[in-house]
């Protein structure tokens, strides 16, 4: 039979070297953990017979259950037939995960109990807006983090914005969605007519076509932030806003920027139908 050869994710290789190590987690676990490290290393299914004391067989069926379902289904024994699933494929990753992860403080490690009782708190957290505001040209952005998404929310963080960086511009032109906050109405509920007029007369806003959200630049910048920063649970509102903070300062200081390929004649040729001819 000709050997099917496996390579790990580097997110993969590094959990799976942790879990080797932790000592934190059931044996056939651990086994399992150690028999996919060495076939990414490219050891010889003899030899890791040998090494750990397991049969060709199982080593065969670590591999094709790696290959063909991910990395939790070949850590973790699929629920017997009658028995439905608890956890998605999603959830299942996030659970390995966890079990690679420090136990909580109190403890020297990992029991099953204790990684549902986690796994459940977790499931249970509140989540948390985020407001991005992204100047390509300049290399700059702004994320805040929010309890909600309101009115007053949106309307605090405008006028974080005029009120900071752009306190001494006159007029600040502001690309956005069609998000039923995203209006100037929202300033005038939430302030008054005479107080939402003064700040009002600083903004002028852009949106972007309905279901044309992809445009604003703003997605593309929150795209990243969730890929490079938010890619896992964060347990507290605390821990959030300092990651999301340090993330932050850090682009801004590499002034990363965003480049835009999509030239005039692209939006002619793919939203032109949305056009509106002005006499």
């Amino acid at each position: 039979m000709k050997r099917v050869e496996i390579k790990l994710k580097d997110q993969e290789r590094h959990h799976l070297e942790i879990l080797s190590t932790s000592g934190t987690c059931q044996v056939r676990t651990l086994q399992r953990a150690q028999v996919l490290l060495a076939l990414d290393r490219g050891v010889l299914d003899s030899q890791i017979t040998e090494v750990l004391g397991i049969d060709r067989t199982r080593i065969w069926r670590i591999r094709k259950r790696y290959l063909s379902e991910g990395l939790g289904r070949a850590l973790l024994d699929q629920a017997r037939p009658g028995r439905p699933r608890e956890y998605d494929d999603k959830a299942e990753a996030e659970l390995v995960a966890l079990a690679c992860s420090a136990p909580p403080v109190g403890y020297s490690r990992w029991s099953i109990g204790l990684l549902t009782e986690v796994a459940r708190q977790q499931s249970h957290l509140c989540t948390r807006n985020l407001f991005v505001a992204v100047e390509p040209l300049a290399d700059w952005r702004q994320v805040k983090v929010t309890a909600h998404r309101k009115k007053p929310d949106f309307v605090r963080f405008i006028r974080h914005l005029l009120q900071g960086r752009y306190r001494q511009a006159r007029k600040v032109h502001i690309g956005l969605d069609n998000l039923n906050t995203h209006f100037a109405k929202c300033f005038v509920d939430v302030w008054g007519a005479k107080r939402a007029d003064k700040l009002l007369s600083r903004i002028e806003f852009h949106y972007t076509p309905a279901h044309g959200s992809w445009l604003n630049m703003a997605e593309i910048e929150i795209g990243i932030l969730d890929k490079q920063c938010l890619d896992r649970c964060i347990p507290t509102e605390a821990e959030l806003v300092t990651e999301v903070k340090a993330w932050n300062i850090k682009r801004n200081r590499q002034r990363k920027t965003i480049h835009w390929s999509f030239t005039k004649e692209d939006a002619d040729k793919k939203l032109g139908k949305y056009y509106t001819d002005v006499a």
